[in-house]
């Protein structure tokens, strides 16, 4: 009975250590983690000076090319001259296989570049031809700082710049042709126009095309009363008196000696 007593007593006492050790010892863990988890966890903070801390020089300007650019027109530029630049190949290459059939696909850049390179020649000089044509030399003959005026009246118009029209007029005035008179001088007036750049001269052309280059109204004004003189004289072939022919000289006169003027 007392070897039962005993038992019971030595179960009781290890059952009260074991009843105290665990509460103690979770108590002590959840305090560990407790203090690691805490919301009141102080960051350590450094204690160095501002200027004493590390810089890195340079880095602001290390990354402002376009390659670190990731704001939304990034690359939108690119794009669209790549773009471009991809349809007009696309556009030559097309030109291409439409003159030389499908084995143009096979021509690389270079040979497109020295195509197109050809076009452009000939595009230059069929315009260059062309403005020679239309020109016909004068910066040759036109131009000439030499005088004539031992020229016919037929190749007046001809030789417009060339023409001594001071000279030709006295040998009309001395044959009392008042007609050709008033065609010199209108011819006259046309030439000192194109000196000045107010026209462009050009023997097709009508009085209306060239009323039509004259900018300046009171300029035009006179212009086209002078030019009414000369088709009424000239053109309609009406005969004037000398007093009128000295009225219509001095108007052509006055004119011309304004714009040489300016």
């Amino acid at each position: 009975m007392w070897k039962n007593k005993w038992k019971i007593i030595a179960y009781g006492g290890l059952l009260y250590f074991l009843s105290i050790g665990v509460p103690l010892y979770a108590q002590a863990d959840s305090l560990v983690l407790r203090g690691k988890d805490s919301l009141t966890y102080q960051i350590p903070i450094s204690r160095e000076r501002p200027e004493s801390l590390r810089s890195f020089q340079g880095v602001p300007h290390s990354y402002d090319s376009s390659a670190f650019d990731y704001s939304e027109t990034s690359g939108r530029n690119e794009a669209f001259l790549s773009g471009m630049w991809k349809a007009f190949i696309k556009l030559i290459t097309r030109i291409l296989e439409f003159i030389y059939g499908k084995g143009a696909n096979g021509m690389g850049m270079r040979e497109i570049l020295r195509m197109l390179g050809a076009i452009l020649f000939l595009v230059s000089l069929f315009f260059f031809g062309r403005w020679i044509l239309k020109n016909k030399g004068r910066w040759l003959t036109d131009r000439s700082s030499e005088k004539l005026s031992n020229i016919s009246m037929e190749e007046v118009e001809k030789h417009l710049h060339q023409t001594d029209f001071s000279v030709l007029i006295q040998n009309a005035e001395k044959q009392n042709d008042t007609r050709q008179s008033i065609r010199l001088y209108y011819l006259w007036l046309l030439k000192v126009l194109s000196d000045k750049k107010q026209i462009e001269w050009e023997p097709k052309k009508t009085n209306s095309d060239y009323e039509r280059e004259i900018k300046d109204p009171v300029q035009k004004e006179r212009f086209v009363y002078l030019s009414k003189l000369y088709n009424y004289i000239w053109y309609g072939e009406f005969l004037i008196s000398d007093a009128q022919y000295q009225e219509a000289k001095a108007d052509y006169q006055n004119y011309i000696n304004t714009q040489k003027a300016k």
